[in-house]
């Protein structure tokens, strides 16, 4: 799940925006992990993004990253998924092995940028 404030998932999406009109190969977008991350167990890292043909796959890396990997209109569609979104919204996004949850909530603290 990611989860956060919804003008802060609007700012990441618009990011990702970004990287998916660009020419990069790859991109990282590391999470903010100071704090109590109750009621969960733990931070994930952040989200790295790679682009490349073929099928979109989302893992979870070892080193505690989310990993996605997509051709440039999946990216595009990602960066979407951000948009809009107020408090108690969510967007699903499904891919292999495993989906996302893109959630605003406002009572999360969340960390201002």
């Amino acid at each position: 799940m990611l989860l956060d404030k919804p003008q802060n998932i609007a700012e990441l999406g618009k990011r990702i925006a970004v990287f998916a009109a660009s020419q990069s190969e790859s991109a990282v977008f590391q999470a903010e992990t100071a704090g109590d991350p109750a009621p969960h167990s733990e931070f994930l890292a952040g989200l790295r993004i790679s682009r490349r043909e073929g099928h979109v796959t989302l893992t979870l890396a070892k080193d505690h990253w989310l990993e996605l990997v997509a051709p440039t209109d999946a990216l595009r569609a990602f960066s979407r998924k951000f948009e809009g979104l107020q408090d108690g919204d969510h967007h699903h996004w499904y891919a292999a092995p495993m989906s996302l949850i893109i959630e605003a909530d406002e009572s999360w603290p969340g960390f201002e940028s």
